[in-house]
């Protein structure tokens, strides 16, 4: 960010920077610390407008500019607190997260509760919404009947229009616990 590396690590946020703030070089480097926040999940890390987002144990960060450098600042304390910590560990720790610059909302797929499996705590079943234009969280829920949702990208192109395919081996359909495996493309 700038002319410093940020480092996000399991002990805390630390900047690497030079002394004379052109940056850093093997002879010139410092090395300050920002925030004893820990990070835990690199797929909840997502990058909004040049300043990384991410969930930790504690709530959901940022890192912003101020007149010394960097802060780290809560974007859950004041506003959803204990819903976000009514989340369990494990499911934070699996949280996949996106950013759609246009609408200006961030969107992290997680799971409310534990998973017995480590494939089932990747179907994700509900999705936390953040408007970083009104700061404003919107939470939603994913019917887990016939829908599965892994992972979560922003895809931009020209005309890009959503197709669906039907999974097929050899002519026959392909199902997964009795429903139709489908594919969705963004040309």
């Amino acid at each position: 960010v700038g002319n410093s590396l940020i480092v996000f690590a399991a002990n805390g946020v630390w900047q690497i920077t030079g002394s004379t703030g052109i940056g850093f070089t093997a002879l010139d480097y410092a090395v300050p610390f920002l925030s004893s926040i820990r990070t835990f999940s690199h797929t909840s890390f997502v990058d909004m407008e040049g300043f990384p987002v991410w969930w930790s144990v504690e709530g959901i960060y940022t890192l912003i500019p101020n007149n010394t450098g960097f802060k780290i600042e809560s974007i859950t304390d004041k506003k959803i607190k204990e819903f976000y910590l009514d989340i369990p560990l494990s499911c934070k720790k699996s949280v996949r997260g996106s950013y759609d610059p246009r609408k200006h909302v961030i969107q992290w797929l997680y799971n409310d509760t534990e998973t017995s499996t480590l494939e089932a705590s990747y179907n994700y079943s509900n999705i936390l919404n953040f408007n970083t234009l009104s700061g404003s969280f919107y939470p939603w829920s994913i019917p887990s009947s016939q829908v599965k949702i892994n992972s979560i990208f922003l895809s931009e192109g020209l005309a890009a229009q959503p197709t669906s395919s039907d999974v097929e081996a050899d002519g026959d359909p392909v199902e997964a616990s009795g429903d139709q495996v489908v594919v969705i493309n963004f040309g």
